[in-house]
């Protein structure tokens, strides 16, 4: 029915040490394998019930990119950089944003479906000190 394919493996490391993983070369992400239904990102927010989720990494031969969720900072290929200004507004209790834009296509002679990812964006929000929303999140 589709052919999308896994571009990015992810780990979500916690507090405690342990981390869950999705090795695109060896899991589909449609199953979970620590809860019953949902998705491998699933278990990443079945696991957190457990332990505070300290970092969020997509990768793959070539890059990696991830969100450190204990001062939002984000790294590619490990260089680290800020989207907001931590010397000039203070932000805590990072929540991870993760999500894929796939673009679908369906065929109505055949009644084929397919489709590709066309990125996956990662992220935290929080809330400022006022109370506002605040997202911050990059595109791979």
């Amino acid at each position: 029915m589709s052919n999308i394919k896994h571009v990015y493996s992810f780990t979500a490391t916690y507090e405690d040490g342990t981390s869950v993983t999705l090795d695109h070369n060896l899991d589909s992400d449609d199953f979970s394998k620590l809860t019953t239904g949902g998705s491998r990102f699933t278990d990443v927010l079945t696991k957190e019930k457990e332990s505070k989720l300290v970092s969020f990494v997509l990768h793959n031969n070539e890059i990696s990119a991830g969100v450190d969720l204990r001062d939002g900072h984000f790294e590619i290929n490990g260089v680290p950089f800020f989207l907001h200004r931590p010397d000039m507004e203070v932000l805590t209790d990072f929540r991870i944003i993760y999500f894929r834009t796939v673009q679908r296509t369906y065929n109505q002679q055949s009644g084929e479906e397919s489709g590709s990812i066309l990125g996956y964006s990662i992220g935290f929000q929080t809330n400022n000190s006022k109370g506002e929303n605040v997202q911050k999140t990059i595109l791979v």
